[in-house]
């Protein structure tokens, strides 16, 4: 009768048409083939399996082929953060503000009596524009800036010997925010005759500025006042004081940032992943998707034009052509640096060149490189910032972006061949003729062309020709990919002379599976596929005892 190998590797080379392949006989599962019991004397073995897709495929490329809940099967690779970019770095954030010098000048007091009278009171507010020197970039236009705590550094020269002077600054459209809750920002100090310093702190408090021929303004309002009595006559003098922040801890800026391009550094994603190693130029990929998700906590019109190019391990290079795209807008309402506004890009066969790209396959790198732009739309022109539609950063402003290529196995298939080599049993000596019978029933959506060709170990050559089934044919797909229908059928193996010669003649048998796609439809293969096989064999064979 025929030998249990022989029969096992046919119903293997039919496993090996659901895309499971392996190098060694060891690999396969032979739990879900169940062989009845060979009457010698009929000699009519019969062999019957049944297969789920899945079960070869789980365990072969766990972290990048996955199944999903409809049970279709995926291939998937995330690069979490492909790039970043601190803006910080971009504008800056200064440690001190410096607001400015600025004097006082007080009017004559008299006394000729030399009798001490009460000072009298003087109207002595002013208002002053103070230019500010805050970031060093010279395109940024402040608006507004929340500051979280620092120093009011104030220095003030009172040049009065025996009177001290009050002094009242008041930040005008500054406000601070306390448990008694919003109040404006001031500061009130007594000034003693000579050079005073002062340290107070700020926080929580809100400051507005202007803006006029790219320089920004602090408005202040000066209150000067004094206390006490005078027994001589006090001509003019002039106070002198300096104002800066320091320390600063931002919450948030708003201002208009200017245009700018940002470069993306190249970023090299390692793509050495074995699942790639097996896609062959025969794989044309229908429906795959390339999603970049971007992250950002700043409020300003941006978007990415990503270059991005598939290498493979023969350095050929495949450019994906990807869209700029609009990186959605945090929402300026949000004052909390930890808020990000998350965007998902998806490059598809629409809009790219993704189906050359991944049916290269890229299994070598991905390189990903190009520009950010801020404040310019897709033509590259600036868009308009305004105090009421002002751009906003934090401290931690940043972009990211998360790369992910994913795809169904979802392709056409053309004359893609696999092969392995099955060992003959020891205990068939002779096979003196068969003929074979194969029998299915199956909802693959692939043609399939099996092959056996004897093989001998001993001198690593083939013998003879390749022995072939007749096509099983696959099951019909939709225009989305999903089989329509339940495949069955048979097809029948008949051993010449020469055929069984061979066979007995060496010690292996190679298996080679040849899949095609049939008509214009894509293929979407499922973990739940199944292929159901009966092998009856009209066969003889000599049995050592």
């Amino acid at each position: 009768m025929i030998s249990k190998k022989l029969y096992t590797s046919l119903i293997l080379s039919v496993i090996l048409g659901t895309l499971t392949w392996s190098c060694s006989s060891d690999n396969y599962k032979f739990d879900n083939i169940k062989i009845k019991d060979i009457d010698t004397k009929v000699a009519v073995p019969i062999a019957y399996g049944k297969f789920i897709l899945w079960n070869f495929i789980e365990g072969y490329d766990s972290e990048h082929i996955v199944k999903k809940e409809d049970g279709s099967i995926w291939f998937t690779y995330t690069k979490n953060d492909a790039f970043e970019y601190d803006l910080r770095d971009l504008y800056g954030f200064p440690q001190k503000i410096t607001i400015g010098n600025f004097n006082i000048n007080t009017p004559q007091i008299p006394n000729p009596s030399g009798t001490p009278i009460p000072i009298p009171q003087l109207d002595l507010t002013q208002k002053v524009q103070l230019v500010t020197s805050t970031v060093e970039n010279k395109d940024l236009k402040l608006f507004e800036a929340y500051i979280e705590s620092g120093l009011l550094n104030l220095t003030v020269t009172n040049p009065i010997d025996d009177i001290d002077a009050n002094l009242k600054i008041r930040f005008v459209d500054a406000v601070k925010t306390t448990s008694r809750g919003i109040i404006p920002l001031e500061f009130n100090v007594k000034a003693s005759p000579g050079t005073n310093n002062f340290k107070l702190p700020i926080s929580k408090s809100t400051l507005k500025f202007e803006t006029e021929l790219n320089k920004d303004y602090l408005t202040v309002e000066l209150q000067l006042s004094f206390d006490g009595t005078i027994n001589r006559n006090i001509p003019s003098k002039t106070f002198t004081t300096s104002i800066a922040i320091e320390n600063i801890e931002f919450g948030y800026i708003k201002a208009d940032l200017g245009s700018h391009d940002i470069a993306i550094e190249k970023q090299i994603i390692d793509m050495d992943i074995d699942a790639l190693d097996e896609i062959e130029q025969g794989i044309k990929f229908t429906n795959p998707i390339i999603t970049i998700t971007s992250k950002t906590n700043i409020v300003a019109d941006s978007y990415i034009s990503p270059i991005i190019l598939g290498i493979n391990k023969n350095l050929s290079i495949v450019d994906l052509n990807a869209p700029a795209y609009n990186i959605p807008i945090h929402d300026a309402t949000t004052t909390d640096p930890l808020s990000y506004k998350i965007g998902n890009y998806n490059i598809n066969k629409d809009n790219s060149n993704i189906v050359n790209f991944l049916g290269l396959p890229p299994n070598k790198e991905i390189s990903f490189e190009g520009n950010v732009s801020i404040n310019k739309d897709l033509n590259g022109n600036k868009t308009m910032v305004t105090k009421e539609k002002p751009n906003m950063i934090f401290p931690n402003s940043s972009f990211s972006a998360d790369f992910k290529m994913e795809t169904p196995l979802q392709f056409k298939a053309y004359d893609l061949s696999y092969s392995d080599t099955i060992d003959l049993k020891e205990e068939i000596e002779y096979i003196t003729k068969s003929s074979l019978i194969l029998k299915y029933k199956h909802e693959i959506p692939f043609e399939i062309t099996a092959f056996i060709h004897p093989f001998d170990s001993y001198s690593q050559q083939v013998v003879g020709a390749e022995i072939a089934f007749p096509p099983i044919q696959s099951a019909a797909v939709d225009k989305t990919g999903h089989p329509t229908e339940v495949v069955k059928g048979s097809a029948i193996i008949y051993l010449t002379k020469v055929d069984l010669d061979n066979i007995n003649a060496t010690d292996k048998i190679i298996i080679k599976l040849i899949i095609n796609t049939k008509g214009d439809n894509q293929a979407f293969m499922y973990g739940n596929q199944i292929l159901n096989i009966e092998l009856a064999a009209d066969a003889s064979a000599t049995i050592e005892n």
